[in-house]
């Protein structure tokens, strides 16, 4: 825990000064950028249109935050943003305005995640405590639900009944949000885990960390039912497909694809040029994953080939989410940036049609 948050206060503290040498960082609120009909520039990068949000300092005299969680709001108007400053914000991406400010954390918040029916709202992180928010009245004290060691990462049942947490500790805690009941407590691969995540259909949950194995429970009973190490060092995201098929990806640069029926055969995904913090499936097909490498990377699953990169952060883009064709990220350059993805967008040919009208400057 203490070695985790150091080196990323000596990783944030160099890329600040760089960035500050350079003039790298403003005090804009927001902008848009113009994409044009040409979705690919010669070098690969993907041009989709992006709003981008400047986070700025709550309290006087610190810097503005680093970004470590962001969740869109399924079918509303708002992102939550979380980061090193203690604070969940609120940002309405119609009115390109910050709504609320709300400091109950006493540390680092770690992650946000809005329910899939969008009325809850969780954020977690170093001050051991989960938040259970009402999304239709931040003003009303959020459910305090307090842990024994750093929450990292959280994932709502896709019923919005359940809420699970992992985090700086060997636990496993699914919740039971109606009652606020712990349902089950399962014991991880390794105390230190950064990924958490439920099967679409809700009757499977898997956690992942520092070890590289992931562990998958029954819901239901609280069973053990699979483990596979299918990474050589820390996991930094898991999703689970329709065919509940375990989407990884970590430290050590790659994605894995792992069949819960083969688990010793997984499908590598090769991405060697940074370690990779987080992924979000856009459909089926199609999947995203960020990191050190400052850039947001396509990729074609069917036959593992990348379609492109979404590039603008100026530092290591650490968290990603996506909702209402919008693909929302964070990251260690202060900055997060709300990208329109393309529903017409044909990654087997790698080209998206003229999207009129989207020449507008903020």
């Amino acid at each position: 825990h203490a070695t985790d948050s150091l080196t990323h206060m000596i990783h944030r503290r160099k890329f600040l000064a760089s960035a500050a040498a350079v003039g790298s960082i403003s005090g804009i609120a927001s902008r848009m950028i113009y994409a044009g009909p040409i979705p690919l520039t010669d070098d690969g990068n993907l041009r989709w249109r992006c709003d981008i949000v400047q986070m700025v300092p709550q309290d006087y005299g610190r810097r503005a935050p680093v970004v470590t969680g962001v969740s869109i709001q399924p079918n509303g108007n708002q992102i939550a943003i979380v980061g090193d400053d203690h604070y969940l914000c609120i940002y309405d991406f119609n009115h390109k305005t910050f709504v609320s400010q709300l400091k109950v954390h006493r540390d680092w918040v770690r992650v946000t995640r809005f329910s899939p029916d969008g009325k809850l709202l969780a954020s977690a992180g170093n001050d051991r405590r989960l938040c259970i928010w009402d999304a239709g009245n931040l003003r009303q004290p959020p459910a305090v639900h307090p842990h024994s060691s750093a929450i990292i990462d959280v994932d709502f049942s896709s019923d919005s009944s359940r809420l699970a947490s992992v985090g700086f500790g060997s636990e496993l805690r699914i919740y039971d949000l109606p009652s606020g009941r712990i349902a089950h407590r399962m014991t991880c691969h390794c105390p230190d885990n950064h990924a958490v995540v439920f099967s679409r259909d809700d009757q499977l949950v898997a956690a992942g960390g520092r070890s590289g194995w992931i562990r998958v429970w029954n819901v239901g009973t609280g069973e053990l039912v699979h483990q596979m190490r299918p990474h050589r060092q820390r996991i930094r995201s898991l999703a689970f497909t329709r065919n509940n098929e375990i989407v990884s990806c970590g430290e050590d640069r790659i994605v894995q694809i792992t069949r819960l029926d083969d688990v010793d055969q997984p499908r590598t995904l090769t991405h060697d040029s940074a370690k990779l913090y987080d992924m979000q499936l856009l459909d089926d097909g199609v999947l995203a994953t960020c990191g050190s490498d400052n850039l947001i990377h396509i990729w074609r699953l069917e036959d593992n080939e990348p379609v492109g990169t979404l590039k603008g952060h100026l530092g290591t883009v650490s968290c990603l989410d996506f909702s209402n064709n919008r693909i929302a990220s964070g990251g260690y350059d202060t900055q997060v940036r709300i990208w329109h993805y393309k529903k017409d967008f044909d990654p087997a040919t790698r080209h998206t049609k003229l999207i009129r009208g989207w020449n507008k400057r903020g």
